[in-house]
């Protein structure tokens, strides 16, 4: 029997998810306002000891509905794992909707209705109830709770806190650099494990007693965990909360790829992925600015964003399929094909400044994109551009 989040069903919860902030509050030059918001992970039935507060949704939360569930949610599971929290938290995030870039939630960071909306969160999940101890994920999150805890209710609720770095700052202070990103990584778990030393105390009611263990220079084996299926809607896939293989192929579907995989072109679109044309930390935006998608990295993806694609990828699909007694030989059909591709012009392409954050729940999927068997090359030419 699979554990699930029963989600918003009780006051003031169902009351705020109702009343959420759309787009008349998070102006969409900044937020992805079009992917709707993202409220929570956690325990909402009054039996959270510690409450996390982090900064904005990417792409996994998109999906899953619930915050902190990429790579960040497995290292914060493993932090709050080692204050023998396995189950008796609470996660909110600084912000509804994911962020273009770090400074589009700088700049809204004190915007009013934003705060107060949060705050009513804060409110709802710390004043009165059994939290022993918050903890806050990089600086937009401190600064939400030091707005928060200017106000009357966050004064009178006293209590414990610690500032740790963001779970993925590694990932993105060292911008490849596989150097830099063992440094960076030594000096986050450097500061997590003052933050433990510092929140441990305050822990009254853990859900289980553990020895302390500090973390070393990198992560050890275990210092992530997985997020429990218990945290997320009914019926969720478990491939879903595994941050890595979205969605991996089954049946027939997976030979297909497997064919692939050993360097044979396919003239077909590759399994189907549950992450095409869905939100990624890849933006693109229409010349004249009228749409704005977040699209993945599978050349199916490609063509839910253009129409030329899409034709492309037809016109594949029926000269395959062409009959053996055909008079038009495959090599003269896929020729012709090619000949398409050749003249198809560079996607328009526009590019956007990219969350950091965000981009560092899948540090390669850069390199993925590239790698996609089906991906016309002018648009492998176009990606050092593009990015």
């Amino acid at each position: 029997m699979q554990e699930y989040d029963p989600g918003y069903v009780a006051e003031p919860f169902k009351g705020l998810v109702e009343r959420f902030p759309g787009a008349d509050v998070y102006p969409q030059d900044s937020f992805r306002t079009e992917w709707g918001p993202v409220f929570h992970r956690g325990r909402l039935d009054g039996t959270a000891r510690v409450l996390v507060i982090g900064q904005d949704p990417a792409q996994h939360e998109t999906i899953l509905r619930r915050i902190l569930v990429g790579e960040a949610g497995t290292r914060l599971q493993g932090f709050l794992a080692k204050l023998g929290i396995d189950k008796s938290y609470v996660l909110l995030n600084t912000f509804l909707y994911s962020v273009y870039g770090q400074s589009g939630g700088t700049k809204h960071k004190h915007d009013p209705a934003i705060v107060d909306y949060r705050n009513a969160w804060l409110d709802a999940v710390a004043v009165g109830s059994r939290v022993e101890a918050i903890v806050t994920l990089g600086d937009l999150a401190e600064d939400a709770y030091q707005a928060w805890k200017a106000t009357a209710a966050g004064t009178h609720a006293s209590l414990p806190q610690v500032h740790i770095t963001h779970p993925t700052r590694p990932e993105s202070a060292s911008k490849g650099d596989k150097a830099k990103l063992a440094e960076e990584t030594k000096k986050m778990l450097e500061n997590w494990n003052a933050g433990l030393s510092a929140i441990a105390p305050a822990i009254k009611h853990p859900d289980a007693v553990r020895a302390h263990v500090p973390y070393g220079s990198d992560f050890a084996p275990g210092e992530k965990v997985p997020i429990p299926a218990r945290d997320l809607p009914a019926g969720t896939p478990a491939w879903m909360f595994t941050k890595d293989g979205w969605a991996a192929p089954h049946g027939r579907h997976a030979r297909r790829q497997a064919s692939d995989d050993r360097g044979h072109r396919s003239q077909s679109l590759l399994a189907p992925r549950l992450s095409a044309c869905l939100p990624r930390p890849i933006g693109w935006r229409s010349p004249d600015a009228s749409s704005r998608w977040m699209t993945t990295s599978t050349s199916s993806t490609m063509a839910c964003s253009t129409s030329k694609a899409t034709a492309l990828r037809r016109f594949r699909r029926r000269i395959v399929r062409r009959p053996r007694g055909s008079r038009r030989s495959r090599s003269q059909a896929l020729g012709g094909m090619d000949a398409l591709a050749a003249a198809a012009p560079p996607l328009p392409f526009v590019p956007l400044e990219l969350d950091p954050i965000a981009m560092a729940d899948d540090s390669k999927f850069i390199d993925t994109i590239g790698a996609q068997p089906n991906l016309p090359d002018y648009v492998k030419r176009g990606l050092a551009a593009f990015f």
